[in-house]
């Protein structure tokens, strides 16, 4: 089985989906439901991982739910972290933290997107680390 796709719920689907269309180069696959209850569904640039934005009058964002990156992220190949984290910190987004991960030399950026969800910017010193 593979994944078809990754919801949570969220304050405002659309804005939200434009933000990240703008500012990290995801497309907008579908939109669906209304104001009270909608759904967008998003796929990264490579179209290989689908995120469901999900407002549900039955259940808080996940941003309301969530107090620690560890809990849930949302992990972003970069090449360049520092000068992705400036693009998106100018683009509303707020730092969070860093670490560099000696052993291996990742370099991981902590920021949350404007409403609040956990976004990490990742340079992996081996870029096959998951294709294996």
């Amino acid at each position: 089985m593979t994944v078809e796709h990754i919801g949570f719920t969220v304050s405002s689907p659309k804005e939200m989906a434009k933000w990240y269309e703008e500012n990290l180069g995801f497309v907008i696959q579908f939109e669906g439901g209304n104001e009270k209850d909608g759904m967008v569904f998003i796929s990264d640039e490579s179209r290989s991982t689908i995120l469901e934005l999900l407002k549900s009058s039955e259940t808080l964002p996940i941003n309301e739910l969530i107090n620690h990156s560890d809990q849930l992220h949302i992990a972003l190949k970069s090449e360049d972290p520092y000068a992705d984290k400036e693009r998106l910190v100018a683009a509303g987004a707020s730092y969070v933290g860093e670490k560099i991960i000696s052993n291996c030399k990742d370099i991981l950026i902590m920021l949350k997107d404007p409403w609040g969800n956990y976004l990490q910017i990742a340079k992996r010193e081996d870029k096959n680390k998951f294709n294996k």
